[in-house]
């Protein structure tokens, strides 16, 4: 058994130290470091009165992102380890989630709980926390609550809402106990509806070490105001937002999930938060340089340092770009969560900043690998392979997985890289199938095996395609039954009823058969070059009035049939309306009706009769 863990003894440190009345969290939510800690001792006698033991597993999935981080560190301390859902994913992939992670205890969104009809589906032996933030100012608000007291509740009972609920329980005076540095803190699932999810176990010294990075490089400090809106089910969300700040004492600036409207919000956030770093995707970065053209001057703060800019490969062209226009520094990272979050890191010192490249490690130790097994020469290239504290334990229950990454203690990365003479590190490739689209992992088996169950589709195949903006799409091909009638517009919505957003196909294109090598495996770069042909060639006149025409660029856009449109379609209630539909909105808009958005339009286009009121004043300001 290792030593107690360095996470619960920083953790105990800073709540000693905090100011109960600084906002630990600050945004769309504010969680001051006061409520944190009185919640997290509430919710130990909670954790506690349910038989919770150290060890167990929890599974946390709440769009309430400060109950969703109040739950992990209340049970981290309590050593516990908690598996954090996106709480966007749909009910079969939930289910398939909660199954895969064994655990003791759900919490989760009283809405997700039922939708996904969950009463009926877990074990009685599974206790369950509906999460519900109107409880709490149903119920006359926690603090309120708490000078009427009356001791312990029903353990188990799942009419019990989190927050309200807190007031039944006294704050622990101890914790249900300590956890050594081996002990797993962390379980995310890098693959949602496969029969066997893995799980990235990271432990208390995994996270540790990565905290000590973090301060080191990014030069957090509890005058820091980090702003970070990734999601929190991802290691760039949690661990460089909350976390991170509670592990300096700082604050942490969250709004709402990012999507190309919130630009305006986010950026004014800089100078109003006095924000010092800003934690982006390369998406993020490619959007504010398309859209905010009245920003010039965003980070020109006294407070603001850096932009930090990992989860995703970051285009030269777009990094000078940015850099050149705001005038601020952007930092790029490398790294992924079998290694916690980042592992080389560009900047923002001079050492290890390089423009065009991912930087020098910092926190592991580096090797090249050359498909002969040997290490490969000063530019060469090779599969980026990690050692060191910040390489996971293995995936949750399935050693043959990790065997087949984790080798002699180096975690293979499926990357492949460049070193130049001064160790200066460049990725030039994949070697793994995985989509990163917006900064987000998409496993194109997950989209493949929802197509393939589809009654009419006798094979299927998904991939990525290049996109400016995005990183990447998802594209799907498809052979069809052709005894069978399929459309592209009911392929999209099976897969949006089972698969989380950022997983649904951009296209699916359809073909009487898949190009295949000798030994029948489909040709994917085949593939790709009959799509990419496709999707350049000219694209049919849209006839008829603004409105009939707005209507259908926009279901080409969400791929969506037209008849379910109508100038009322919004984005909270048109099904395929997500960030990247919006921004080929924009573009479709301004070259079918040759007019020029400007960026407050931008930002404000909520609806298509929104985009139809602008696409006449354009066409009025146009014929002036």
């Amino acid at each position: 058994m290792s030593d107690r863990s360095e996470l619960i003894g920083a953790f105990d440190r800073i709540v000693a130290q905090a100011s109960a009345r600084q906002p630990l969290i600050a945004g769309k939510q504010t969680l001051t470091y006061g409520d944190f800690i009185e919640r997290v001792r509430r919710l130990t006698t909670w954790f506690g009165a349910l038989g919770l033991n150290a060890g167990d597993r929890v599974v946390v999935a709440s769009n309430d992102e400060s109950a969703t981080f109040t739950v992990f560190m209340a049970a981290l301390r309590n050593g516990l380890a908690t598996a954090i859902l996106d709480p966007a994913c749909p009910p079969e992939e939930a289910k398939t989630l909660i199954d895969a992670a064994d655990p003791a205890l759900v919490c989760i969104d009283r809405a997700i709980y039922e939708a996904a009809g969950l009463g009926a589906a877990l074990p009685r032996s599974i206790a369950v926390i509906q999460i519900d933030p109107e409880s709490e100012a149903q119920a006359g608000g926690l603090k309120r609550r708490l000078a009427s007291l009356f001791g312990g509740g029903k353990a188990g009972d799942r009419g019990n809402a989190y927050p309200a609920a807190l007031a039944q329980w006294s704050a622990a005076a101890n914790y249900l106990g300590d956890a050594d540095g081996d002990a797993v803190a962390l379980i995310l699932f890098t693959s949602g509806t496969t029969s066997r999810p893995k799980g990235v176990e990271l432990t208390h010294a995994n996270l540790a070490a990565q905290f000590k990075v973090f301060l080191e490089q990014y030069g957090i400090a509890p005058t820091s105001r980090i702003l970070n809106s990734l999601p929190l089910n991802h290691t760039d969300g949690i661990l460089k937002g909350p976390a991170l700040a509670l592990m300096a004492g700082c604050t942490t600036y969250r709004h709402n999930r990012f999507n190309a409207q919130e630009l305006t919000a986010l950026l004014a956030s800089i100078r109003k938060d006095g924000i010092t770093h800003f934690v982006v995707v390369p998406t993020i970065l490619a959007l504010i340089l398309r859209f905010a053209k009245e920003a010039d001057n965003a980070f020109a703060t006294r407070d603001f340092r850096f932009v930090i800019c990992s989860a995703g490969y970051l285009d030269e062209k777009l990094w000078r770009d940015f850099e050149a226009r705001f005038g601020v520094t952007v930092v790029n990272a490398y790294g992924l969560t079998e290694a916690v979050c980042e592992a080389i890191f560009c900047g923002p010192d001079e050492g290890s900043r390089r423009l065009g490249t991912i930087g020098k490690p910092n926190g592991a130790e580096v090797r090249l690998v050359r498909s002969d097994g040997e290490t490969a020469a000063q530019g060469e290239i090779g599969e980026i392979a990690l050692r060191g504290p910040l390489i996971m334990k293995g995936y949750f229950r399935q050693p043959e997985a990790t065997a087949e990454v984790v080798k002699n203690g180096w975690f293979h990365t499926g990357d492949l890289a460049t070193v130049d003479a001064d160790g200066f590190y460049s990725i030039v490739g994949r070697k793994k199938s995985v989509i990163i689209r917006g900064g987000l992992n998409v496993y194109p088996e997950d989209v493949t095996k929802i197509l393939r169950a589809i009654p009419g589709v006798t094979d299927a195949v998904t991939f990525g395609m290049p996109d400016p903006i995005w990183g990447e799409t998802v594209v799907s091909c498809i052979v069809p039954d052709p005894q069978r009638r399929l459309s592209e517009t009911d392929l999209i919505a099976a897969c949006r009823a089972a698969l989380s957003p950022e997983k649904v196909p951009t296209g699916v294109h359809f073909f009487h058969e898949f190009p295949r090598g000798p030994s029948g495996k489909i040709v994917l770069n085949d593939i790709k070059s009959l799509v990419e042909a496709r999707q350049t060639e000219a694209a049919p006149a849209v006839t008829g009035d603004v409105e009939t025409r707005l209507i259908v660029l926009a279901a080409s856009c969400f791929r969506a049939d037209p008849a379910t449109l109508s100038l009322s379609s919004a984005s909270d209630n048109t099904e395929g309306w997500d960030s990247l539909a919006h921004v080929n909105l924009i573009d479709a808009i301004e070259e079918t009706f040759r007019i020029r958005l400007s960026p407050r339009d931008i930002m404000r286009l909520g609806s298509l009769g929104d985009a139809y009121e602008m696409i006449v004043a354009g066409q009025t300001r146009n014929v002036a």
